[in-house]
């Protein structure tokens, strides 16, 4: 009988919130391990200081999507707060034991990235380690290093992958005692704790090969979802403009940027749909449709003509410009919009940080009927030469060696 593949794979969010980038790439690579009959269990934490916790209604649902064989949720004892109403409880259960641990943590370490591992976590993961056999453990990010940093409990025959979301170093920037060669330095110390590193960008994947000692697979972002590909039908387009984004820091200065010196060079009859956490933070706009959360992208997409991407800064690939592109729509961003991209040019994105430049194209794009099916073609012809699901499965069964079993 053909034995599949095992697979530990740890991923600290709920994969079926896949309305965010990380999320989606989850979700999408449970997916894979689906149509390949791989067995995998499936790693996640149930509360974290990040927040997104996943509530029991949540579990349930993941349970019954069947996407895993066995559903592992780490619990730190320290991320539940409880109520201050018992002071007492609260003062000595959990205030002063976070307190100690954190100090003694700060003080055995030189870490200067963060460690998302805890005692806790680490007792709960080494368990898991105990009592399962794998062939292949995938850790997300890696904050999540020290699981297997000298582990006791891992096989020497498993092969253990890091899929990086992002560049770390980059991204803590901005922190107050940031020193570059010593967060560069433990970023790609903590790489080499793995036989293998996924990357999302083509440039985080130029960086980590230039230092690291393992083997780096640019293992782009791609999604297991419905899409526009090979879809000639004719859909209404309700909205001129669509825009999806978080309202993390990047965002936020983003579309302060956009609203303050774009938005203003653009004729009023424009409407736009803006979808995510980033219209927490902006104003009210009569043409502007604000909607926080949807679960399925989709009907928001096919109903827009083109998408905008305002990023000043942050890391990595942008995973708002690649789903643009997956439904055919040009985007116009930012220089910080086409980052990651395997192919700067005649990828559907037109690239400026001029606000006056930024507008004219969208102008463009809207006014002139030929100019923009033109792009429209360009963008999925793009998306689908390097990120279609064809291109993704291409690659994991290389490195799953599930070929024959196909």
């Amino acid at each position: 009988m053909k034995q599949y593949p095992s697979v530990l794979y740890l991923f600290h969010e709920n994969p079926l919130r896949y309305y965010c980038g990380n999320r989606l790439r989850a979700y999408s690579l449970l997916n894979y391990f689906k149509s390949r009959n791989i067995i995998v269990d499936f790693v996640s934490e149930v509360n974290n200081d990040r927040g997104n916790p996943w509530t029991f209604e949540e579990q349930e649902q993941f349970k019954n999507a069947h996407l895993c064989r066995n559903f592992f949720l780490l619990n730190d004892r320290f991320s539940t707060k409880p109520s201050k109403k018992n002071i007492v409880n609260y003062l000595f259960k959990y205030k002063i034991p976070k307190l100690l641990r954190q100090r003694k943590q700060k003080r055995h370490t030189q870490e200067t990235l963060p460690n998302w591992v805890s005692c806790d976590i680490q007792q709960q993961f080494d368990q898991i380690l105990r009592t399962n056999k794998y062939d292949y453990i995938i850790i997300s990010y890696a904050h999540f290093g020290k699981l297997i940093d000298n582990n006791p409990y891992l096989k020497k025959t498993v092969t253990t992958i890091l899929d990086t979301h992002d560049f770390l170093t980059a991204q803590s920037k901005e922190q107050r005692k940031f020193v570059l060669g010593s967060f560069l330095q433990e970023e790609i110390r903590r790489l080499d704790l793995f036989k293998q590193v996924w990357t999302l960008s083509l440039e985080e994947s130029y960086i980590f090969q230039q230092f690291s000692k393992r083997r780096i697979h640019l293992m782009p972002p791609v999604f297991f979802l419905h899409h526009l590909n090979g879809d000639q039908k004719e859909y209404s387009k309700r909205y001129d403009i669509i825009y999806v984004a978080s309202d993390n820091p990047h965002n936020v200065d983003a579309v302060r940027w956009f609203l303050d010196k774009v938005y203003p060079k653009i004729p009023k009859e424009v409407n736009f749909c803006f979808i995510g956490a980033i219209n927490k933070k902006i104003d009210a706009y009569d043409n502007i449709e604000q909607i926080m959360q949807v679960d399925d992208l989709t009907p928001y997409y096919r109903a827009s003509k083109i998408a905008i991407c305002p990023m000043l800064s942050g890391t990595g690939i942008k995973i708002k410009v690649l789903e643009s592109l997956s439904y055919g729509l040009p985007v116009v961003a930012n220089i910080r919009g086409n980052d990651g991209l395997i192919s700067k040019v005649t990828n559907g994105v037109q690239v400026t940080d001029d606000p006056i430049l930024f507008a004219e194209k969208i102008i463009r794009l809207l006014g002139n009927d030929a100019y923009y099916k033109e792009e429209c073609t360009v963008a999925l012809n793009f998306y689908n030469q390097w990120y279609s699901n064809e291109q993704f499965k291409s690659k994991l069964d290389d490195i799953f060696v599930v070929r024959q079993s196909l």
